[in-house]
């Protein structure tokens, strides 16, 4: 009868060494768990904030890109009015030649060499500024060649010019075409591209 009891205190005893033994698995086990998915959670957390500086870099430099086009397009228009108003004037001192009899001539050739000059420089500038951006320009002629193929490599110039919002008058002195041409150009590509007489091309071609 003794030997019964001892041996069911000694049952019960090696039961609970195992169930406190399970238990500490147990704890052990969830512990684990629980480091294990606070480093997640703080490699996730890392992550996105990494993400986060990415977009403000990003942000950032295509706000600074697009003010820097914005600058490109302002410079542009300028220096083509400047073009227009030099070249009045020079064609305004050529009148003057001929219609005087009285003139320095020397100072005169003097006068239109700096204007022919002058001209030549606002040029220099103009093509200067196209082409800064000849690598945004390249992808912009790839993809618009792609979707319409059918435009010619002078109407995808063109398109370039429309997307920069220059003028008929601007495109006109830019390629030493009269301004009907430039309109010529604009209406056929604007048929070729399936886009009606209502729709604004500069404003299409800027989604794109």
């Amino acid at each position: 009868m003794i030997k019964k009891h001892k041996e069911k205190i000694a049952s019960q005893k090696l039961k609970n060494t195992l169930m406190l033994i399970a238990v500490c698995v147990v704890v052990f086990i969830f512990g684990i768990i629980i480091c294990i998915i606070k480093n997640i959670s703080k490699k996730e957390k890392e992550i996105v904030e990494k993400e986060k500086i990415i977009l403000t870099k990003n942000k950032k430099i295509l706000e600074q890109d697009l003010k820097r086009q914005e600058e490109k397009i302002t410079n542009l228009h300028l220096n083509l009015n400047l073009k227009i108003e030099t070249e009045k004037t020079f064609l305004e001192n050529i009148r003057k030649m001929k219609k005087s009899k009285n003139i320095d001539a020397e100072q005169m050739i003097t006068d239109l060499f700096l204007k022919i000059n002058n001209l030549i420089q606002i040029d220099k500038k103009n093509y200067d500024l196209i082409n800064e951006s000849s690598l945004e320009n390249r992808q912009f002629i790839q993809k618009l060649s792609e979707r319409f193929p059918s435009l010619t490599n002078n109407e995808l110039k063109f398109c370039v010019y429309y997307k920069l919002e220059l003028s008929s008058k601007e495109i006109s002195l830019l390629e030493n075409i009269t301004e009907g041409s430039a309109r010529v150009y604009k209406t056929k590509i604007k048929t070729k591209m399936d886009i009606g007489k209502e729709s604004d091309l500069n404003t299409y071609l800027k989604n794109i």
